[in-house]
């Protein structure tokens, strides 16, 4: 990781660009946490690993169980499993995700469109489907 002094920030893009839906392989970042308004939803980030679009950072979040149902939790199981290495029994999963082990692990998962209404004018927002993380092949 390169210091402030060392980039060339004339020669650095916003990445507010949409990424493509389509099927992409990521890195787990380090700084997964709970939201702050909902606690009970997991909030995290990674970034694309090669392809043509490297290194942009994608936010996904699991919403609480109580809020969305069971099927939350297995859809969860789904990183861990890509990321191979076992959630222990009674882990928190913030912290399951924040461990050395963990963070970096790479999974691919699909990136699609959503389209939502922001004070009158319509907006397009790229999203990780969470349920489509699998470990990379």
């Amino acid at each position: 990781m390169s210091s402030w002094t060392e980039v060339d920030l004339a020669n650095v893009g916003a990445d507010t660009d949409l990424l493509p839906e389509g099927k992409y392989t990521f890195e787990l970042l380090p700084g997964a946490r709970y939201d702050k308004w909902d606690p009970e939803r997991i909030k995290v980030a990674a970034k694309t690993v090669g392809g043509e679009f490297p290194g942009r950072v994608k936010y996904f979040d699991y919403p609480s169980p109580a809020k969305v149902g069971e099927w939350v939790r297995g859809v969860f199981i789904r990183l861990t499993r890509a990321a191979g290495v076992e959630i222990e029994s009674g882990q928190d999963p913030v912290d399951y995700l924040n461990q050395e082990s963990v963070v970096g692990a790479n999974f691919t998962a699909k990136v699609y469109h959503r389209v939502f209404d922001k004070e009158g004018e319509s907006q397009t927002k790229d999203d990780i489907k969470i349920g489509s993380i699998l470990p990379v092949r």
